[in-house]
């Protein structure tokens, strides 16, 4: 007698177990970089930092081996404990003062957990809905994971400057845990089956160019949105940061439609330039006025949600359904990876040029090459097009705007530019578990 499968919950259900997540987690994770960088300065925040980038690429393998043993119940329910002893054992430290490097080990683990956890719901989400609609439901999910996080961390750098008294540490370790609980509850509705071992993803090529793609559009238009609460608090203060949290849920909001817009186009690499270009070039606008942040961080709410949407969807769509989570893990590994390269450059950049002129030249570059595949797409088959073609020309234009800018530049007096320090403190008080 076959198992009877569990009716996957609506789509409203597992966006509202997302928040409560999401939430909770960017809250506290946002408390435990910033009392132990209060502790350790800047050294111990990277590392912590470091240790989350580690979890990250982990998380791939170890969803991977996972799902091919674990039914999606068992898994989500596994992983929703596990998570949540990592997070008491992190906090935990916190009290006890433990050495950072044993603090480091558990975040790693952590987030090996976490992203593992998020391919999996995200799995989850696409069940819910038939497979024509997938794209919308996995575009409405990553809406929800980003907004839901950019204004707990938000929040919680503007109500907790310093390291919290005891009472409110108590209370943010229990939200912090407690906020797994969503994830249980999903898993105690997805199927109870295990799937067979052909569902495996042992064909990682199905899923290399999406996955290289999203990766790639990360590392050339990543920076600005994931370090958007620094570069909001060096210009305009807290009152930057509530701006920028604010645009970018409400602005996010219309990615759903976006991504049914742009599905469509072709070649397939041509809509994701489109996005990275829409996510990186309002930063241009940035520093004339919180008017210009509002539009900077609107245009990266939207670009970076459509993407990651748009993304999630053509994996679900090459994988069989077992595959789908180890797809999925893999695919936000890759994404997390290229924006933390990317991050980690933008300080250097800065440095030879200005904020607007970089993320304008980053912004035209992603432009003029989809004007070329278009162009190659109408004119040719893509295959008779050489994929050193696009690459080459991107990086030339990149290279050559941002040079000249670079010369102009420092031809004039008075350009503010921020210190390498102040952006590496920043940068080690502002990672999150999921940048896409």
């Amino acid at each position: 007698m076959t198992q009877e499968v569990e009716r996957p919950l609506r789509l409203g259900q597992l966006l509202a177990s997302g928040v409560i997540d999401s939430t909770g987690l960017a809250f506290g994770w946002t408390i435990v970089l910033l009392v132990v960088t209060d502790r350790g300065g800047l050294g111990a925040g990277a590392l912590m930092s470091a240790a989350m980038l580690v979890g990250i690429a982990l998380s791939a393998p170890c969803s991977a081996w996972l799902s091919a043993r674990l039914s999606p119940r068992d898994l989500l329910r596994i992983l929703a404990v596990a998570e949540g002893a990592c997070r008491l054992g992190v906090f935990g430290m916190l009290w006890l003062r433990a050495d950072t490097r044993l603090m480091a080990l558990v975040v790693v683990a952590m987030n090996a957990l976490a992203w593992s956890a998020f391919a999996a719901m995200r799995a989850e989400v696409a069940r819910a809905e038939e497979e024509a609609d997938s794209g919308r439901s996995l575009t409405w999910y990553a809406v929800a994971i980003a907004s839901s996080e950019a204004l707990a961390a938000g929040a919680a750098a503007l109500l907790l400057d310093r390291t919290p008294p005891t009472a409110v540490l108590a209370v943010v370790t229990a939200g912090y845990v407690l906020s797994l609980a969503p994830q249980w509850w999903v898993g105690s509705h997805a199927d109870p089956g295990r799937h067979p071992r052909s569902a495996r993803l042992t064909q990682v090529r199905m899923v290399i160019a999406p996955a290289g793609l999203g990766a790639l559009v990360f590392l050339l238009a990543g920076a600005p949105a994931l370090l958007a609460t620094v570069l909001a608090y060096e210009l305009y203060g807290s009152t930057g940061v509530v701006v920028s949290a604010v645009a970018f849920t409400v602005c996010s909001l219309a990615a759903a439609r976006l991504q049914a817009s742009l599905g469509g186009w072709r070649p397939p690499a041509l809509p994701l330039l489109v996005l990275g270009a829409l996510m990186v070039g309002g930063w241009s606008m940035s520093g004339h006025s919180l008017i210009g942040l509002a539009i900077a961080q609107g245009c990266a709410g939207l670009g970076q949600c459509t993407l990651e949407g748009e993304l999630d969807s053509r994996i679900v769509s090459r994988l069989p359904v077992g595959a789908a989570t180890a797809g999925l893990a893999f695919a936000s590994s890759s994404r997390a990876l290229g924006g933390a390269v990317s991050v980690a450059l933008l300080p250097s950049l800065v440095l030879h040029t200005s904020l607007p002129v970089l993320t304008g030249a980053l912004a035209g570059a992603l432009l003029l090459a989809a004007a070329a595949l278009a162009m190659g797409h109408v004119l040719h088959p893509v295959r008779h097009l050489p994929p050193s073609f696009a690459v080459g020309f991107a990086a030339g234009v990149v290279t050559g705007v941002v040079s000249d800018a670079a010369v102009r530049v420092r031809e004039t007096a008075g350009v503010s530019r921020p210190s390498m320090p102040a952006w590496d403190a920043d940068l080690a008080s502002t990672q999150s578990r999921r940048p896409g």
